[in-house]
């Protein structure tokens, strides 16, 4: 799975608020404060997305919502969390 883009386009409103958090670093209790909704909701979030994206865990599924959301990699551009090798484990394509 790692060398295929995910659909992220299948994701709830609420599983892309939540996603944008964990994306940021944030943990789950943050997330859950931040949203107003409870710990065991933002896992379940995000482990619906997993399941609904294919994606292989947490880290994954984050790292290709970020590409996926970053105008700079959208275009092509060299964006600082590729240069740094944040991204080195994602499908840039």
């Amino acid at each position: 799975m790692k060398n295929e883009k995910l659909s992220i386009d299948c994701l709830t409103r609420m599983q892309r608020a939540v996603l944008e958090l964990v994306c940021v670093g944030q943990t789950t209790a943050q997330i859950a404060i931040a949203l107003g909704i409870s710990p065991d909701t933002v896992n379940h979030h995000v482990f619906l997305a997993i399941q609904h994206t294919g994606a292989e865990n947490r880290t994954h599924l984050a790292v290709q919502y970020a590409i996926r959301n970053c105008p700079y990699c959208r275009k092509g551009a060299k964006c600082s969390a590729k240069r740094s090798g944040r991204l080195r484990t994602a499908t840039l394509s």
